[in-house]
């Protein structure tokens, strides 16, 4: 996890929060657009305040399941209240009983893909 925003999530600092995907914003958009990846620990500290702050819906706006032959993997992406900007939550559920998580933020322009 980026060390400015754990700092911040601990301190449950909402308006240094904003600050800082603020930030990450301009960076997208003055990086035309390229994709931006913040990734979060599986455990994110002061989880509540970084879904309020930013918005992360209740409901994801897209699914994705898929297996091989190791796992079964499930994507869900959910928006936020800022545009372009993307709370991404994947599972990793494996055939020996084992169990993954990634958390993700993304910037990303969805319209292009």
């Amino acid at each position: 996890m980026d060390k400015q925003l754990e700092i911040l999530l601990k301190n449950n600092d909402s308006d240094g929060i904003k600050d800082f995907f603020f930030e990450k914003e301009m960076e997208f958009y003055n990086g035309d657009m390229a994709d931006i990846i913040i990734s979060l620990d599986t455990d994110i500290p002061n989880y509540d305040c970084l879904v309020d702050t930013i918005g992360i819906a209740n409901e994801y706006l897209s699914t994705e399941l898929f297996t091989d032959d190791k796992a079964m993997y499930c994507i869900n992406t959910y928006p936020t209240d800022t545009s372009n900007l993307y709370f991404v939550r994947k599972e990793e559920f494996g055939l020996d009983d084992g169990y993954a998580v990634v958390n993700q933020l993304i910037f990303t322009n969805l319209e292009n893909r």
